[in-house]
């Protein structure tokens, strides 16, 4: 019993020594520091303009999103164009009824041709890439 009562005094004197009151007053003092804080002009401000740089980012996002798909359509219509016009310039190319004449004319035909074939892969490549990763039309590539 003697040993349980000395362990006892033994807490209660740690427990008197604990500043109670001085912790007490940190805690207010915080408190109080937060009350101001939270109130203050600066921060109501701050606030304010990161909720407007949301919206702003939302409504280009938005923006951006409605534009990607026309934009698509623009690209692959563009590469199917070139891709035509690649099978039209061959089909000149090849015919039987270029002659000596026409030589001279049809002699950059097939640089031309092999521009126009990388160009329409190209644009192939843009609408695959824009598909796959359309916020680059905001981000840019990261490669």
């Amino acid at each position: 019993m003697d040993a349980i009562l000395t362990k006892a005094n033994d807490i209660m004197d740690k427990v008197n020594h604990v500043p109670l009151d001085q912790i007490a007053n940190q805690i207010e003092q915080v408190t109080q520091e937060l009350a101001q804080l939270s109130q203050s002009p600066e921060l109501t401000n701050s606030l304010k303009d990161l909720h407007e740089s949301l919206q702003n980012v939302r409504s280009v996002t938005a923006d951006a999103r409605q534009q990607v798909g026309p934009i698509l359509t623009q690209v692959r219509r563009t590469a199917a164009e070139a891709d035509e016009a690649m099978r039209s310039a061959r089909s000149v190319l090849n015919s039987q009824s270029v002659g000596v004449n026409n030589a001279a004319q049809t002699a950059a035909l097939p640089g031309t041709l092999y521009e126009v074939s990388r160009a329409a892969r190209s644009l192939r490549e843009f609408a695959n890439e824009l598909d796959r990763h359309p916020e680059a039309l905001l981000e840019g590539r990261d490669r």
